[in-house]
């Protein structure tokens, strides 16, 4: 399906770029540069130069303005697509200042209503109380609410905030007018609690602050959506709060209707994850108390919740519009990562499925969470594929650590996985080669430049944390270094919350774990040579998982450098590495290979 994108918004057109790619959509975005009142002249000028390309997409969507929808609109039988018009910011929007043309008239909403019930025009709100607006002036824009993803392609950082600034220790306060107006770094800081107000560089940005403290200012707000992707804490007032805060001279909030303020997103029942506060002194009561851990999971979860009932809503949407060429469920990854439910059967005596009908939510979430998972991991794959192929020498496999790491996170997000173990932990900041490694000085980790981190060893269990934080698992990493795991911590301190650190001998570790608890086991124990101590100790750990049942009914082993070329450099003719005599082992009892690449993905499927 070709779609042609025009809008005067960036966040609008990122937004749904991101749909698009989750779609499988040819998304072109376009943004419209003659200006925001939409008069018939402005109308017909913009149709003569757009027609061709709008014209040759299957489907043109207009979005923030709802006015550009008029380009279409008034030359309807010239136009041989489908039109969607994705309300935001109101559907007569109207720039004052440059208003030359005595925009919104009379014929702008009698093309609305014209086209009410045309089946190629489809008309979607990104906030329900467009729909008011639009009634209040006599059109109907139907019931359908699609609001804004919040998920963006991944975008450099390049940020304005101050070097001084430490963000893991600050709250970040929007530069808007009520936030300012209220002055609310200084309420804070009178709280004893450290805030930043000023620019910085989108929601990835504000990602790296403990919170958002923010008196809104609109009804809805990309950044409100993109906040709640990034599992942030916002703190908003509530409703009987801002009700008194919005009497103040001075305070900005355009249509207000204070009869339907609960259709605001800040306000919405179903919102509770946002942490609301009574007054002034409720807010530092509950800077100084909130258990921002579990704010952000609760965030998470409703950001699965979120992402997943709106990428089916655009998905129902163009199947109505334009069921010859609707889209079809895709993500940005081969399937083949997904679907390992169909390879892996359930073991003979597990308890049969209940054959009763059930409901389909929980398996639409985890069906989204595997899709995330891997999502999650794209922007790193660069890095894995690089690092893979170094390690494979001239025996370079066909899939990559990224490969198998995708298979892995997939499934165990698709399953509702709850404990991750990894067998030898991070044990550098930097990758070999470069100043740093090995050095237990934390001033060589440096989060923000992913190219410098320890890619030769995969960083699976920063990875894991990354790719499954929204789950919230337990992720334990044994190791025998105490040194390695003070390393591992300095590397995860961002997700501490999900990690266990156990020092301890990994085959210790597993003889003393309770039968059927691990639903993803990472085998990467020792260095690649001298090989045969490793790949006795190997053995061991493989020995230890078979005799005490450790994996769950659909649990999963992931092994690393079975491809290594290291030891075959040295001498040791074994196609397996450290992996020679415990993958046979595991062969040997009951286990199957479900994935193979530079790492071997085994199944539980029928352990002895």
């Amino acid at each position: 399906m070709r779609i042609l994108h025009l809008s005067h918004h960036h966040g609008c057109l990122a937004d749904f770029a991101e749909v698009g790619r989750r779609l499988g959509l040819d998304v072109e975005s376009v943004t419209f540069d003659d200006g925001y009142n939409i008069g018939p002249e402005r109308a017909t000028r913009a149709w003569q130069r757009w027609k061709d390309r709008l014209n040759g997409a299957d489907v043109v969507l207009v979005s923030d303005t709802a006015p550009l929808a008029r380009i279409v609109l008034q030359h309807l039988d010239d136009f041989s697509g489908y039109l969607v018009v994705w309300v935001c910011n109101r559907f007569d929007y109207v720039d004052e200042q440059t208003n030359d043309c005595a925009f919104p008239d009379a014929g702008y909403y009698e093309l609305f209503r014209k086209v009410r019930d045309d089946e190629r025009v489809e008309i979607a709100s990104y906030t329900p109380f467009e729909i008011v607006h639009a009634r209040e002036r006599g059109v109907d824009l139907g019931s359908e609410v699609i609001r804004p993803l919040g998920l963006r392609p991944p975008m450099p950082l390049d940020s304005p905030v101050p070097a001084s600034v430490r963000p893991e220790a600050c709250v970040l306060v929007p530069p808007y007018l009520n936030d300012r107006l209220f002055d609310l770094p200084r309420r804070c800081e009178n709280f004893g609690v450290r805030a930043y107000c000023g620019n910085y560089a989108g929601a990835g940005d504000a990602a790296r602050f403990r919170a958002v403290v923010h008196v809104p200012y609109a009804w809805s707000t990309f950044a409100f959506f993109e906040h709640l992707q990034n599992g942030m804490a916002v703190f908003v007032p509530s409703l009987a709060f801002f009700r008194e805060l919005a009497a103040t001279p001075g305070f900005f909030w355009p249509n207000m209707h204070d009869d339907c303020l609960d259709l605001a997103e800040w306000f919405a029942p179903e919102h509770d994850f946002l942490v609301r506060y009574d007054s002034w002194d409720d807010l530092g009561r509950r800077l100084q108390t909130a258990d921002l851990d579990a704010v952000r999971r609760a965030t998470r979860s409703a950001a699965l919740r979120h992402a997943d009932a709106t990428i089916r809503a655009w998905e129902r949407l163009f199947a109505r519009i334009a069921p010859s060429v609707a889209p079809h469920h895709v993500t940005a990854t081969p399937a083949s990562f997904l679907v390992v439910e169909k390879v892996i059967s359930t073991p003979a005596d597990s308890t049969p499925a209940d054959p009763t009908p059930a409901d389909p939510t929980p398996a639409l979430v985890n069906d989204f969470a595997a899709r995330d998972a891997v999502e999650r991991l794209l922007p790193f794959r660069r890095y894995l594929d690089a690092h893979t192929a170094e390690a494979s020498g001239d025996r370079a496999p066909a899939a990559s650590r990224f490969d198998s790491f995708a298979f892995a996170f997939s499934h165990f997000a698709r399953n509702g996985g709850r404990r991750v173990v990894e067998l030898g932990t991070i044990r550098s900041f930097v990758h070999g080669g470069l100043e740093g490694c090995n050095s237990d000085d934390p001033r060589w980790w440096q989060p923000e430049r992913p190219e410098t981190w320890d890619w030769g060893a995969g960083c699976f269990s920063l990875l894991a944390a990354i790719c499954l934080a929204p789950l919230q698992p337990e992720i334990h990493t044994v190791d025998s270094s105490s040194a390695h795991l003070e390393r591992c911590k300095v590397v995860t301190a961002e997700y501490a919350g999900l990690f266990h650190y156990h020092a301890s001998d990994s085959v210790e570790y597993l003889r003393r774990i309770a039968p059927g608890s691990i639903d993803l086991l990472y085998v990467d124990t020792g260095d690649m040579w001298p090989l045969e101590p490793v790949a006795i100790h190997q053995l061991e750990e493989a020995r230890a998982v078979v005799a005490t049942g450790a994996l769950s009914p659909r649990g999963l082993v992931l092994i690393d450098d079975v491809r290594n070329a290291t030891p075959a450099r040295l001498g040791d003719a074994t196609p397996l590495a450290k992996a020679k005599y415990a993958l046979p082992y595991m062969l040997d009892n009951g286990f199957e290979v479900v994935f193979d690449g530079y790492q071997t993905v085994l199944a539980a499927s029928n352990p002895k």
